[in-house]
């Protein structure tokens, strides 16, 4: 089967001048044409500051904070609620601590 795909020009340069792969999506007009979409990249900025617990990370920078918890349902020994109260102050602590050094 053959597609005629159509990608961006900054896909394309990164394709040419990297030599990388690029990951994304295909999504078909017609059975035989389809548009590239480059999956979304989390990229870490030179200003983040991350702290990383138990079950996940806090990111901080000047635009936004982010906390990502995890947990695997198979995993024994683990309360997930009391996890996610003990994280969650932990996240709470360290973005506090952030925000008075960077207040200054």
């Amino acid at each position: 089967m053959f597609i005629n795909l159509q990608i961006s020009d900054k896909v394309y340069q990164e394709l040419v001048t990297k030599r990388n792969r690029v990951q994304g999506t295909i999504g078909l007009v017609s059975p035989s044409e389809g548009n590239f979409n480059v999956h979304a990249r989390n990229m870490q900025m030179e200003d983040d500051v991350v702290h990383k617990m138990a079950h996940g990370n806090i990111r901080i920078n000047r635009k936004r904070t982010s906390v990502r918890l995890w947990f695997d349902h198979e995993e024994e020994l683990v309360d997930v609620p009391m996890a996610i109260d003990r994280e969650g102050r932990e996240a709470s602590g360290f973005a506090y601590k952030y925000e008075m050094i960077n207040s200054i």
